[in-house]
């Protein structure tokens, strides 16, 4: 903890004091990593999916992730709910509408003519394999090792218990322990301020459209940053049974609440032919987009970094802090239970969720709805989706 809170305050005293070469640093590496490693990035994403449905329909899969005759802790609904909330978040509303939007103006290299029918549902396919299978099954392996080391094996939580067959206990318990949970402590806090950094950029563009107070400034930022701290910070010491799950079931309701009043108010005939066309679409360009790298060309190696890459990067940085959580609501499900629940479940609830956002505000934009332009900011999609829906006034309060 004290290594690990020294670094992090280091990095942030450097990041106010000289943003902008803390910028420039982070551009190099990022530069550096997506160019140089981005192969090793897709080969990590394939392997740990093809791994752990292996692993789900061997014999192992029956082991359970506590004692032999030991019952799941939490309810199917409010585990789903969880892992729901824990892995996804905001991006419903975040990315939901966004992401599909701009595939669909401009499809990734080599793929479909911009704004064609072909590039609708490659859009839709595209999203999906950011946000689906390999980003869970990364998930998916951290917690399941995490549960399986601390229930089956009697360890502790913590991210180094996992590596005591490999280093040896002394040493699990000693430096290369610690090496790895600095490690763990590092990554999660940046993939999670990443998150946190478009939760408040999405929440100060909503509170800027229903207030009429303008543009979105860095003191409304802070304000809001502030308020999510204290809301996290009350969940988190009330703990995992009540707190969080409270809110994860409230958060789980709201989001499916919003969806639903999306398609029910928007094209609605238009989302439920494109659903199921998305999903196969995804399905069937699944070995496709898996196989796509810097041998493809500099124009497909720049999407892979921006989006791809970049994608594979923030789920393994927020792979500790969801796998750490989702081990935690998991003791006494076991090992195909979990990696079936945790890859598909969330998958198929988030399939649904980004391809009615994504759908709506693709077709919006095909109708010439009005704030619809090629050149829109990700946050503001979903707040003039819902400005072009009947009814729902007071939707964008509920949102925030």
């Amino acid at each position: 903890f004290a290594v690990a809170g020294t670094l992090t305050v280091a990095f942030v005293i450097w990041g106010i004091t000289s943003p902008s070469s803390v910028a420039s640093v982070a551009q190099t590496a990022y530069d550096w990593a997506t160019m140089n490693v981005g192969w090793f990035f897709n080969v990590v994403a394939i392997i740990i999916l093809v791994a752990l449905l292996i692993l789900a329909f061997s014999s192992y899969g029956k082991i359970p992730l506590g004692k032999d005759d030991e019952k799941a802790e939490f309810s199917t609904f409010s585990w789903v709910a969880m892992l729901f909330a824990a892995g996804i978040g905001i991006g419903v509303l975040f990315f939901g509408p966004s992401e599909p939007l701009t595939y669909f103006i401009s499809p990734p290299p080599l793929t479909n003519d911009p704004e064609s029918t072909e590039a609708l549902h490659g859009a839709m396919a595209q999203t999906y394999f950011h946000w689906g299978f390999h980003a869970w099954a990364m998930y998916a392996l951290v917690g399941g090792a995490i549960a399986y080391a601390a229930y089956r094996r009697g360890r502790s939580l913590l991210l180094s218990s996992i590596f005591q067959t490999l280093f040896g206990k002394r040493q699990s318990e000693g430096f290369a322990g610690k090496l790895v949970d600095i490690f763990a402590i590092v990554a999660t806090l940046f993939g999670t301020a990443a998150a946190l950094g478009i939760a408040a950029m999405q929440i100060g563009t909503g509170v800027s459209i229903v207030s009429g107070a303008g543009p979105m400034t860095n003191n409304m930022l802070v304000v809001i940053i502030c308020v999510l701290t204290v809301g996290f910070i009350i969940s988190a010491v009330s703990g995992v049974s009540k707190g969080i799950r409270y809110l994860s079931s409230i958060n789980i309701i709201l989001t499916v609440g919003i969806v639903a009043l999306v398609l029910f108010l928007g094209p609605t005939l238009f989302l439920l032919n494109l659903l199921p066309s998305a999903l196969m679409e995804y399905l069937g360009s699944l070995f496709d987009m898996m196989g796509r790298s810097l041998s493809w060309g500099a124009e497909t190696q720049e999407f892979q970094s921006v989006w791809t890459v970049y994608y594979w990067a923030w789920w393994i940085s927020w792979s500790p802090f969801v796998g750490t959580f989702i081990a935690r609501i998991s003791r006494g499900r076991s090992i195909r239970q979990f990696i079936l629940g945790t890859i598909f479940i969330p998958s198929t609830l988030l399939f649904v969720a980004y391809g009615i956002m994504g759908g709506t505000s693709i077709w919006m934009y095909r109708e010439g709805a009005a704030g619809f332009s090629d050149s829109m900011a990700a946050p503001e999609v979903f707040f003039t989706l819902i400005d072009n829906l009947p009814f729902v006034e007071w939707l964008p309060f509920v949102a925030i």
